[in-house]
Order: C-alpha cells, then sequence, then structure tokens
C-alpha cells in the first residue's frame, strides 16, 4: 500500500515518529488543530503552526 501524506502531517515532538492523527476545527476566528501520536500517546494542539495550551484552543468553541 502507498500512501501519501498531506500538507498537514506532524511530526511528533516527544518522540518524533510521523505516525500521527491530526484533526483541524474551523472556528470564527480561525482554525485550531489537535494532533496525537499514536507511537507514544503524546497529543497537542496548535494554532497558526504554533504550539498552544487546550484551554486556549477550546475556548472559542460554540456551547450548546
Amino acid at each position: 500500500m502507498n500512501a501519501t501524506r498531506g500538507h498537514l502531517q506532524t511530526t511528533c515532538s516527544t518522540c518524533g515518529s510521523d505516525e500521527t492523527v491530526s484533526v483541524s476545527i474551523v472556528m470564527e476566528d480561525g482554525a485550531v488543530r489537535f494532533w496525537s501520536c499514536t507511537t507514544c500517546e503524546a497529543r497537542g494542539w496548535e494554532r497558526g503552526g504554533s504550539a498552544i495550551n487546550r484551554d486556549v484552543a477550546l475556548a472559542h468553541i460554540p456551547r450548546r
């Protein structure tokens, strides 16, 4: 199987693995991205390519 990876590929900052899962969430004030490493289970949040705190990332998600 030949898989290709898109421009949102994340390399784990903890173990260096490229075996990660990434989800982008688009909100009114821009997009945030959550990533998780399937090798070491590290997780992180980003906005504009920079790491951010989870609480900051989730602060603008609409509540119902």
